[in-house]
C-alpha cells in the first residue's frame, strides 16, 4: 500500500484477537476503545513475544529467556501471565492461547485477525520507523481465510510454516557465494550489526546473543554495532544482518562477513525463526572450531554481554556475577565485570574482581593482553615492567607520560587494529592531546574518529568519543558551547537506549552551563537534587557524587547546605571504599573545598590522602596542583613554589594541569621571574579560556607593577575590563574576574576612577545575589578596600572571619596606597 510519499509499507502490522488489538509495529497491546491493555507488564511482553512467533510453538526456554532476561523463575510465574492474557482475551482465550504439554505454547492467530495499518487505533507511542538503512517492506496479499476450526487448522499451519522454513534454507543456501578468506582469531575481535525495524527488536536480541555465544566460544571478542555499515574499516571480520523485507508470515534479510577485500554475502527468505540457524550455519563455515563446551556459566556471561549491548548493566552485572558464582575461574566473566563495575565509579570493586586474575606472567599472550589492559585501567600498581603495548599506552595516559604515551599510540595506528583496540586508542589519543592542551588537534581528531566511527555504523562510539568535545570547549572557556555539546550527546545516547550514559553526560551539562547568580538558580538545584536521586536509583555512583559536588558548589553561600552535600559525597566515596586509592573522588571533594576558600580544612585532607597506599596515577598531580592554590591563597608563597618544584621532579606535564596561568602569577608573586615568563608563553598560546589566562593577565600586570611600570600594567588591564564590564548577565566566574582586574587595577595611579566606580557598582550588584560565593562577596570587599586606600577619607573594613586565610589577597590590597603615590 503506497503512502503520500510513494514509499511502501507492509500491509500488516498487527491483528485482533478477542477484546485486544496487538500493534506489531509499535509494541503495544490496546483495549478494544484503544486504551490499556490492563495486563501487567509481563504479561503484555509474554504475549507480544507470542504474537510475533503468532501460530509458532515457543518453549518455555524461549519466553524465560525474552520475558525473564534468562532468569530462572517458578513455572507459577509464566502459568499467572498466561492467565492473565487469557481472560483478557475473553471466551476464546483457552483457543487463542493454546498449551502444548511440556512445550510451551502456541498463539493462534487466524488470517481474518491481520489488520491493515488504517485499522490500528491512533496512540501515543514512540516512533516505531525502520532505520534509513533498512529496505522497505514489500507487501504481500493475505491467504483466503481457513474454512475448518482452529484445533484441525494447527497441524497445517505447522506443515506450512515447515515448508516455508525449509524453502527459505534451501534458496538462502543455494545463493550462497563460494567462500573467500575471513579470519577469526583470538588476537583479533569480531564486530556484529543488526539492523532490524523495532517491530522484531526480538529477533534482533536473539542473533546478537546467537552470534556473542558463537564467538565466545571460540575465545572471539566481540564489539555490538548499532547501524549498518558499507565497507569494514576495522581489522577485524565484521558480521552484518540486514532485514530487508518483513512480512506477516515470511521476511528477507542480507547476511554479510567482512574483512579487508574478503566479502561474504547471502540472502536469506523464509519465517523469521529460521533466521538465526541461517546466520549459525554462515559463521560455522567460517569459525574455527570452538575451543569452549557450553555451560550454564557460559550462558550467563553471553547473557551479561547481550545485556550490554542492549545497554542494560545492571543486568550485565547479575549476568556476570552469576557466570563467577557457576564458574570462578571464568576469566572473561571477571574481566567483564570488573571492567564495568569501573566504568560505573566501583573502583575498588572492581580491584577486587581484577584480584584474582592471572598475572603478567600468564602463558596465553591473547588472555595477558587483555587482563593488563584491565589492569592499566583499574590497578596499575599490578601491572609487570613490560606489559602489552595497548596496556602500556592506556597506563601512560593515567600518569600523565602523555608526550610517550602520543609516541606509544602512533606506534599502534600504523598497524590495523579490532574495533574495540581503535577505539580505545582514540580515547587515550584525545585525552592526551587535551590534558597536553593542544586542543586544536584535540578537535580535528574527534571530528575525524567519530566520522570514522558513524561510517562504521558505531553510533554509540560516534557519541562516546563526543563527549570529548565538552572538556575540549570548557578548557577554551566556552561553557555554553560545551553545555550545548553534551546535551546533543545525550540525547543522543537516549535514542540509543542508553540511559546511564545520558544521564552522566546530563550532569556534563549541569557542571559546563556557568554559575549565574539570580533567581534562577533555585529551578537548577532542584533539577540536580532529582538527579542525585536518579543516579542513587541507579546505581551510578559516580554521577551521583558528581551532582552532589555541584549542588555544594551552587551552595557554597550556604554554609549548612554546602556542608550536607559534601558530607553525602564523603559518605558514598566511605561506602563504596573508594578513598582507599584508585580513584580522583576524594580530590574532586578537597577542590570544592579549595572552591570555598577553606584552604586550611583541604590541605589536612590532602595530607591524609598522601597515607593511602596506591593512590590514582593522577593523584600526584591534584594533590600538588590543591596544595599550591591553598599555599598561595595563604601567603605561603615557599610552600606554593615547592609544589610547582615537586610537578617539575615528577615529570609531570605542567600544561595537563587545571592552568598553568597560575602558576606563572605564584612564581611571579614568589619572585622566580624567569620561571615565571616561561609559564606565561605556555598561558598565552591561544589555546586556554578567560578563566585562565586572567590569571595570567593578573601575573604580567604584576611584572609590569613590579617594576615600576604601571602605566604598561594599565594598558594590559583596560581592555579585560572594559570587555567584563560589557557583558550583559555575568556569571560567577565573570563576577570573580572583574573583581580580580578591578582590584589590581585600582593599584595602578593610571586607571580611570569613573571605569573602577564602574567596575565597583556592577561586582557589588552581582555579589548581592543567590549563588554569589564567598569569592565573589570576598572580591567585593578587597575591590572597595583597593579603592578606599586611595583616598585619605575612607578606612577599611576587617575582613570577615570566614575569609580570615585569604592573606595573600589582603596583603596585596594593603600595598595600593604605596604603589598609587609611585
Amino acid at each position: 500500500m503506497p503512502s503520500h510519499d510513494g514509499s511502501r509499507q507492509p500491509v500488516f502490522t498487527g491483528f485482533r484477537l478477542g477484546s485486544l488489538t496487538i500493534d506489531l509495529d509499535q509494541g503495544v497491546v490496546l483495549s478494544a476503545e484503544g486504551g490499556a491493555s490492563g495486563l501487567t507488564p509481563r504479561a503484555e511482553d509474554l504475549l507480544l513475544l507470542l504474537a510475533r512467533r503468532a501460530n509458532m510453538l515457543v518453549s518455555r526456554e524461549d519466553i524465560l529467556e525474552t520475558v525473564w532476561a534468562g532468569r530462572v523463575v517458578e513455572d507459577a510465574a509464566i502459568t499467572h501471565c498466561v492467565w492473565q492474557i487469557r481472560r483478557a482475551l475473553g471466551g476464546d482465550g483457552k483457543d487463542i492461547l493454546q498449551t502444548r504439554p511440556k512445550r510451551g505454547y502456541v498463539l493462534v492467530v487466524p488470517d481474518a485477525a491481520w489488520i491493515r495499518p488504517a485499522a490500528l487505533p491512533s496512540i501515543e507511542a514512540p516512533s516505531t520507523e525502520a532505520p534509513a538503512d533498512v529496505a522497505p517492506v514489500v507487501p504481500v496479499e493475505p491467504a483466503a481465510p481457513p474454512q475448518r476450526g482452529r484445533r484441525r487448522r494447527w497441524p497445517l499451519v505447522a506443515a506450512a510454516a515447515l515448508a516455508i522454513a525449509c524453502a527459505g534454507l534451501v534458496a538462502w543456501r543455494v545463493s550462497s557465494p563460494a567462500d573467500e578468506a575471513i579470519a577469526f582469531d583470538p588476537h583479533i575481535e569480531m564486530s556484529v550489526a543488526v539492523v532490524a525495524p523495532s517491530s522484531l527488536s526480538w529477533l534482533r536480541d536473539t542473533l546478537l546473543r546467537d552470534a556473542i555465544e558463537q564467538a565466545h566460544l571460540r575465545d572471539v571478542e566481540v564489539v555490538v554495532f548499532q547501524g549498518a555499515q558499507t565497507r569494514n574499516p576495522f581489522r577485524g571480520p565484521h558480521l552484518q544482518v540486514q532485514i530487508v523485507q518483513a512480512e506477516p508470515r515470511a521476511l528477507e534479510a542480507e547476511l554479510s562477513l567482512a574483512q579487508g577485500d574478503a566479502m561474504l554475502r547471502e540472502r536469506y527468505r523464509g519465517p523469521a525463526e529460521g533466521l538465526a540457524a541461517a546466520m549459525r550455519a554462515l559463521l560455522s563455515r567460517q569459525m574455527p572450531v570452538p575451543m569452549r563446551t557450553q555451560g550454564a556459566a557460559t550462558d550467563a556471561y553471553v547473557a551479561g554481554r547481550l545485556a550490554e549491548a542492549r545497554f542494560d548493566r545492571a543486568t550485565a552485572v547479575l549476568e556476570f556475577r552469576r557466570a563467577l558464582a557457576l564458574d570462578a575461574g571464568m576469566a572473561d566473566a571477571r574481566i567483564a565485570l570488573a571492567g564495568l563495575l569501573f566504568e560505573q565509579g566501583q573502583a575498588d570493586e572492581a580491584r577486587d574482581v581484577a584480584r584474582t586474575l592471572a598475572g603478567p606472567g600468564a602463558d596465553d599472550p591473547v588472555r595477558r593482553c587483555r587482563i593488563e589492559r584491565l589492569l592499566a585501567r583499574v590497578e596499575p600498581d599490578r601491572l609487570g615492567p613490560a606489559p602489552c603495548a595497548r596496556a602500556a599506552m592506556v597506563a601512560r595516559v593515567e600518569r600523565l607520560q602523555l608526550r610517550d604515551a602520543l609516541r606509544e599510540i602512533e606506534r599502534l595506528n600504523a598497524a590495523p587494529a579490532g574495533a574495540g583496540e581503535w577505539l580505545e586508542q582514540e580515547d587515550a589519543y584525545i585525552l592526551a592531546l587535551l590534558r597536553l592542551q593542544e586542543l586544536e588537534r584535540a578537535k580535528y581528531e574527534i571530528d575525524r574518529a567519530r566520522a570514522v566511527a558513524e561510517r562504521a555504523g558505531w553510533r554509540h562510539a560516534a557519541l562516546r568519543l563526543g563527549t570529548n568535545l565538552g572538556p575540549l570547549h570548557m578548557h577554551r572557556g566556552e561553557r555554553r558551547a560545551a553545555a550545548r555539546a553534551q546535551a546533543q550527546v545525550a540525547d543522543g545516547f537516549a535514542a540509543l537506549g542508553d540511559t546511564g550514559s545520558a544521564a552522566e553526560s546530563r550532569i556534563w551539562v549541569q557542571r559546563a552551563e556557568p554559575i549565574v547568580p539570580g533567581p534562577a538558580l533555585a529551578a537548577r538545584r532542584e533539577a540536580l537534587r532529582g538527579i542525585v536521586a536518579q543516579a542513587r536509583g541507579s546505581g551510578r555512583l559516580r554521577a551521583e557524587i558528581e551532582a552532589l559536588l555541584l549542588l555544594a558548589r551552587m551552595d557554597r553561600d550556604r554554609p549548612d547546605a554546602w556542608r550536607a552535600h559534601l558530607d553525602r559525597a564523603r559518605a558514598r566515596i566511605r561506602e563504596a571504599r573508594l578513598d582507599g586509592g584508585n580513584s580522583l573522588h576524594p580530590y574532586f571533594v578537597v577542590g570544592e573545598v579549595v572552591g570555598a576558600r577553606r584552604y586550611g580544612e583541604a590541605l589536612v585532607e590532602i595530607d591524609a590522602l598522601a597515607r593511602v597506599p596506591s593512590p590514582h596515577p593522577r593523584a600526584q598531580a591534584w594533590a600538588l596542583y590543591l596544595q599550591v592554590e591553598s599555599h598561595f591563597w595563604r601567603d605561603e608563597m615557599s610552600d606554593a613554589v615547592a609544589g610547582i618544584d615537586a610537578m617539575e621532579r615528577a615529570g609531570l606535564d605542567i600544561t595537563a594541569s587545571p592552568n598553568p596561568c597560575f602558576h606563572a602569577w605564584v612564581l611571579t608573586e614568589a619572585g622566580r621571574r624567569d620561571r615565571a615568563s616561561a609559564y606565561l608563553e605556555r598561558c598565552n598560546d591561544g589555546a586556554r579560556s578567560h578563566e585562565q589566562t586572567d590569571f595570567g593577565l593578573v601575573a604580567a600586570a604584576r611584572q609590569r607593577m613590579l617594576d615600576g611600570e604601571s602605566r604598561a600594567a594599565w594598558t594590559l588591564l583596560r581592555p579585560r575590563l572594559l570587555a567584563l564590564l560589557a557583558l550583559p548577565e555575568p556569571t560567577r566566574q565573570e563576577g570573580e574576574a572583574l573583581a580580580l582586574v578591578a582590584r589590581h587595577a585600582a593599584l595602578l595611579p593610571e586607571a580611570d576612577p569613573a571605569l573602577l566606580a564602574r567596575a565597583t557598582q556592577a561586582v557589588d550588584r552581582i555579589a548581592a545575589l543567590d549563588g554569589a560565593g564567598p569569592g565573589l562577596r570576598l572580591g567585593a570587599q578587597l575591590l572597595r578596600d583597593a579603592l578606599c586606600r586611595r583616598s585619605a577619607a575612607c578606612r577599611p573594613r576587617p575582613l570577615p572571619g570566614w575569609a580570615a586565610e585569604d592573606r595573600f589577597a589582603a596583603r596585596l590590597t594593603a600595598t595600593s596606597g604605596v604603589l598609587a603615590t609611585r
